[in-house]
């Protein structure tokens, strides 16, 4: 029984063995000429001694092959066991290198976002600036034309009425100091023919009567001379509207340059709005990708704070002169 056993557990992987050794060829049946003699017992006992000898190797050497089979495949399962701890190490460091380079990709993009939202902040605040100051211009330009178009005219009336006047006046003068150089050589000549006997008191007359004519004439000219000096106010006053016309003309120009740079800014706005919402599109895709990109996290939310507004809701776009 125990033979059995021994065999059984020996000789799992060899079937043919354990089939030819376990059902031996049924004994021939003694005969009465076949009772074997003492010789023959000796031959017996060692054939049968032979053949459990042969049957115990064959057991021993099933069982060693069985044994270097077990170590074969147990070394075969170390090999592989060790191949795929490499095989993970390898994978563990390329995650490792990769989930690195994508932060230093994260933090970069992060960083050019916050670049980009500045200067669109610094944009908007310059477009909102120069809105104000054409609008401003724009004010004062109307204004000043329409003050400066009245006023001209009411200045032009007023002046063409003074010149006017001053002309008479001018004429009215010459014609009066006409007069008054005939009197004055009238009563010269009177006196050179007055008779000796009409005494002191007519020569005195007459000389007050010259001192008078003299003295008006005198007013005559200074009024001539500050009738003269106005008329050169009046002139340089024309000067002046001269280069109010071309003050103006110089701020129709500077009104057109400055609107062509508002439209320029707000060109190169549109573009710096369409390269902040591609890079916020990668920022979301990599954050879903990376697994901290949900719609409620601070992450995301962060991201929608670096959204710009679209120009076309800016004011200064709307209201842009």
């Amino acid at each position: 029984m125990d033979d059995e056993v021994i065999f059984i557990r020996a000789t799992t992987t060899g079937k043919r063995e354990a089939a030819e050794y376990a059902n031996p060829p049924p004994a021939r049946p003694a005969q009465p000429s076949d009772v074997p003699t003492e010789r023959q017992e000796r031959y017996l006992a060692r054939e049968k001694s032979k053949t459990t000898e042969g049957y115990i190797a064959r057991l021993d050497d099933a069982l060693k092959r069985k044994q270097r089979g077990l170590q074969s495949n147990d070394s075969s399962l170390q090999g592989q066991v060790a191949m795929l701890k490499a095989q993970i190490a390898n994978q563990e460091e390329s995650s490792r290198v990769e989930i690195k380079s994508l932060r230093e990709h994260n933090a970069k993009l992060e960083y050019n976002a916050t670049a980009h939202n500045d200067k669109t902040r610094a944009l908007e605040a310059k477009i909102l600036s120069l809105t104000e100051e054409v609008r401003e211009q724009k004010s004062l330009h109307k204004a000043g034309s329409s003050d400066d178009a009245r006023i001209l005219k009411r200045r032009i009336k007023l002046s063409i009425e003074r010149a006017e006047r001053q002309k008479q006046q001018i004429k009215d003068l010459v014609k009066e100091t006409d007069t008054l150089s005939r009197k004055v050589e009238k009563l010269k000549a009177e006196r050179q023919t007055t008779r000796p006997e009409q005494g002191n008191t007519a020569v005195l007359d007459q000389s007050d009567q010259i001192k008078t004519l003299q003295a008006h004439a005198a007013r005559l000219k200074q009024k001539l001379r500050e009738r003269g000096d106005h008329l050169i106010r009046l002139s340089r006053d024309n000067i002046s509207r001269t280069e109010l016309r071309r003050e103006k003309k110089a701020a129709l120009e500077a009104t057109k340059s400055l609107r062509t740079h508002v439209a320029g800014m707000f060109i190169h706005y549109r573009a710096l709005s369409e390269k902040n919402a591609v890079l916020l599109e990668k920022l979301s895709g990599m954050a879903e990708a990376g697994g901290f990109g949900d719609p409620g996290s601070l992450y995301r939310k962060e991201l929608d704070r670096l959204k710009g507004q679209p120009i076309e809701e800016l004011y200064e776009y709307k209201s842009r002169v």
